[in-house]
């Protein structure tokens, strides 16, 4: 078993705050970039929705090419966000506080607690960091996507309204 981790002494409270808020950021930022890829899913299900509307009402020749185009776009935009909005996979671990019992039965210090608090912090935001810049790709992949299938929707709906 490997033995006791040797902690600074004092000062594990105040990083044991700034961390928690640094993940609480990150968190919030993850949670905003769902929100807003939700919102272009449900634009793009409209746009596909009028897409089908247009091919079933009869668009002819290149309105029909058009249209066929906008709705392959907005289908991948449509699973482009889906894809977005699945949950990452990430790492689990146990609270410092219950592995404590593995350890040699000494009861950890307010501060040691807060410390190793803070190294299990490390991990998640590390984590919520890389999960983070994935959303920011895929987010900018899915508003590509969306102002295609809404220009499609738009060019293969004037030649129809005529």
């Amino acid at each position: 078993m490997p033995g006791q981790p040797v902690y600074p002494e004092g000062g594990g409270g105040q990083s044991l705050h700034v961390a928690i808020a640094h993940l609480e950021v990150l968190l919030d930022a993850i949670a905003s970039f769902d929100g807003k890829s939700m919102f272009l899913s449900g634009l793009n299900v409209v746009v596909l929705s009028a897409q089908i509307g247009l091919i079933v009402a009869g668009a002819r020749d290149e309105a029909l090419a058009v249209a066929i185009s906008g709705l392959v776009i907005a289908s991948l935009a449509v699973l482009s966000g889906f894809w977005d909005l699945w949950g990452a996979v990430t790492t689990q671990f146990p609270s410092p506080k219950s592995l404590r019992e593995f350890r040699t039965g000494r009861a950890l210090g307010e501060n040691e607690l807060a410390w190793a608090y803070l190294a299990a912090i490390e991990i998640s935001s590390s984590e919520a960091a890389d999960v983070l810049a994935r959303k920011i790709q895929r987010l900018h992949r899915l508003l590509v996507l969306t102002a295609a299938s809404l220009a499609l929707v738009i060019a293969s709906a004037i030649p129809s309204a005529f």
